[in-house]
């Protein structure tokens, strides 16, 4: 067996211990065995990972000195969170992981689109576990809390999910993918995470809409998209049919056993409260905020985790300065590997769906734990394809 083949044969080991560590019938301790493919991963091409380590030398540069802001902090404060520096830091080198691959473009789409079939028999597997196989039950029952883990699985389900729509609208259409979209979509609306329910509405709007407009790729284009989306979010906010479908898809009912004094707070589990009281102390030094100390994050009057939205958390936790190196971090991210793709439609919706988990979410689009590993396979795996697409067109010129 080649090199390849065995860098792989990783590559599915990798994402089956990290998929099915959500599972609630297997119990074990992932992190350990995660780490350690992860590091055969490296050896089995680590010229070529170094390779990229050395043409992002930037990028990491403002990763150091992120953890420097944390250290000063722990040094300062001592019991300070690395949570946030933590979820990024990992998330970015798995990405250089994925992205020193050099896989083909075919295979590339085989593998992804495998992670995408396991991810959604898994969260059909997960909703049958906790409802003891009645999954007729499981869809009446849509709203009802039941999973703990449904905020850190739901990413893997939502990549699957904007992948599998990509598949059918531009890359292969076949019933059986139609089928697992349909699955895997009543498995998000079950399993009932609003935040990445609304990304998947978006995003795979997004690429009905590319898909059906011809000329995208003009401003004109842009123009006409922007304005059919508007539209239909005017002509069907007054329709009785749409609210009917919102209220299946995103079960209200639930709020009326929340505790808070208004439907905004019950809708948002509390999360506007939350950053009320994170903006308050924020204020009280907005260069350095609260400096990531645990007894403001624990303290949150509703969630031990926090402020549930990346920005806003970044910036209240963090501060002003600890916040715009962080948009520099993700704007030379951007920079280096998408600036150069021309319409790549795959990667825009992966990109507003992120963009709108991280809005919701704590540490989104870069963790918490595993949560986003599907993300960052696909957009590895897709922009080293792209690479390895610029390369060939550079040296037949040079031929």
């Amino acid at each position: 067996m080649s090199i390849y083949m065995i860098r792989i044969f990783f590559l599915y080991l990798l994402g089956c211990a990290i998929l099915f560590s959500y599972s609630p019938i297997i119990s074990y301790s992932s992190n350990y065995i995660i780490y350690g493919i992860i590091f055969i991963l490296i050896l089995l091409n680590i010229k070529e990972y170094f390779r990229i380590l050395f043409n992002n030398i930037p990028i990491i540069f403002i990763l150091i000195i992120l953890m420097g802001f944390h250290l000063i902090y722990f040094i300062i404060y001592n019991n300070i969170s690395f949570s946030e520096i933590r979820s990024i830091v990992i998330s970015f080198f798995v990405f250089l992981l994925f992205f020193s691959n050099n896989i083909e473009e075919r295979r590339m789409h085989s593998i992804i689109y495998h992670h995408s079939i396991i991810t959604i028999i898994l969260s059909v597997g997960i909703i049958a576990f906790y409802y003891n196989g009645n999954l007729i039950e499981a869809v009446l029952n849509t709203g009802i809390y039941f999973y703990p883990e449904k905020n850190s699985f739901s990413p893997l389900l939502l990549v699957s999910l904007i992948y599998i729509i990509y598949r059918l609208f531009y890359y292969r259409f076949n019933i059986y993918s139609l089928i697992f979209l349909f699955i895997g979509a009543i498995s998000l609306i079950v399993i009932q995470s609003r935040t990445a329910i609304l990304s998947f509405l978006v995003s795979g709007l997004l690429l009905l809409l590319i898909k059906m407009n011809r000329i995208w790729n003009s401003l004109i284009g842009i123009i006409i998209n922007l304005s059919m989306f508007c539209l239909i979010i005017v002509f069907t906010a007054y329709s009785e049919w749409f609210n009917n479908l919102i209220s299946l898809l995103f079960r209200f009912d639930y709020i009326q056993y929340a505790n808070y004094s208004n439907f905004t707070d019950n809708l948002t589990s509390g999360r506007l409260i939350s950053i009320k009281v994170a903006y308050e102390n924020f204020m009280k030094n907005p260069l350095f905020g609260t400096s990531f100390r645990v007894e403001h994050i624990i303290n949150d009057p509703i969630s031990k985790a926090g402020v549930h939205n990346m920005w806003l958390r970044t910036l209240f936790y963090g501060g002003i300065f600890y916040f715009i190196i962080l948009i520099l971090f993700i704007f030379l991210l951007l920079k280096n590997y998408t600036v150069n793709l021309k319409y790549n439609h795959l990667i825009y919706a992966l990109l507003v769906g992120a963009l709108i988990m991280s809005l919701g979410e704590p540490f989104a689009p870069f963790g918490p734990g595993t949560s986003y590993f599907l993300l960052w396979l696909v957009m590895g795996l897709l922009l080293q394809v792209k690479n390895l697409r610029k390369q060939s067109s550079l040296v037949e010129k040079v031929l």
